[in-house]
């Protein structure tokens, strides 16, 4: 069950917001992140959020010829950063 709402929580428009916050383990008391959470639980679900940070971006330069731009959207990686 918790699976399947983090899926949805990541497909969701404002997806980021949820991902930008630090949570303290009540047991140790250091700082965790949601995406930290997501690889150790669900990996597939991080790849997922890795993918949607990386934007691709096709500019045709010739009618022959294409050139690939990535952007990576770093902030839900390192909220706070």
């Amino acid at each position: 069950m918790y699976r399947e709402v983090a899926a949805e929580l990541i497909e969701m428009k404002r997806w980021k917001l949820l991902l930008m916050n630090d949570i303290r383990d009540p047991n140790t008391g250091m700082a965790t992140t949601p995406l930290r959470l997501l690889i150790k639980q669900f990996p597939d679900l991080a790849e997922r959020v890795f993918d949607r940070c990386v934007k691709a971006r096709y500019q045709t330069a010739a009618a022959e010829a294409r050139q690939q731009n990535t952007k990576l959207d770093s902030a839900p990686i390192s909220p706070g950063n």
